[in-house]
């Protein structure tokens, strides 16, 4: 077994630590719509351009000591239709999609030494919905789905050097699909 110094960096900087999200976000879009039986594969922005009609998006925001920001997925109807219990609305689904999504990525960074909280997800509703942010290289996650699109991005802010905490060990993570009784 490793020890906490080599498992655990003693710093990361925000470009590291806003790739180490990224990717993780990237996965977990993935693995959460197959997980529902939605075919979905990676395109490129180009995609969404051509069929700009995200009609729910969903926002969670999260902080921690040194990380806060926010998680937006956004979705045409079709992805959201495949998906879907039948006793949830469009709306309660996609935020509960939103929430699944960040537990993922928390649950992947926690065992990375980084903690954060979430707040509760609210959802928008409108016509023509596009990702806009102030970072110029940024870039949404675009997902073609057989009849649709999904779109997924994280935005962060991080301490100038983030300290990850070496004491989160795995054995105290939950595992994906773990239910927590409270």
């Amino acid at each position: 077994m490793s020890s906490p110094d080599e498992k655990f960096p003693s710093a990361m900087s925000p470009r590291e630590v806003e790739l180490l999200f990224t990717s993780l976000a990237f996965e977990a879009g993935l693995s959460l719509f197959r997980a529902y039986d939605v075919s979905i594969e990676p395109t490129d922005l180009e995609a969404y351009r051509k069929n700009p009609e995200l009609t729910l998006v969903s926002v969670i925001g999260f902080a921690g000591r040194e990380v806060s920001g926010s998680l937006v997925l956004g979705a045409t109807s079709e992805p959201l239709e495949s998906s879907e219990p039948e006793a949830a609305s469009a709306r309660d689904w996609i935020a509960e999609l939103a929430n699944q999504l960040l537990g993922r990525i928390k649950n992947k960074v926690l065992r990375c030494g980084i903690e954060f909280y979430a707040m509760p997800p609210a959802v928008v509703s409108g016509s023509h919905l596009a990702p806009v942010t102030s970072k110029e290289d940024f870039r949404p996650w675009v997902f073609a789905t057989p009849g649709g699109i999904v779109c997924l991005w994280i935005e962060l802010t991080t301490a100038l050097e983030l300290h990850p905490d070496s004491r989160l060990i795995e054995s105290d993570i939950p595992s994906e699909g773990d239910v927590l009784l409270f």
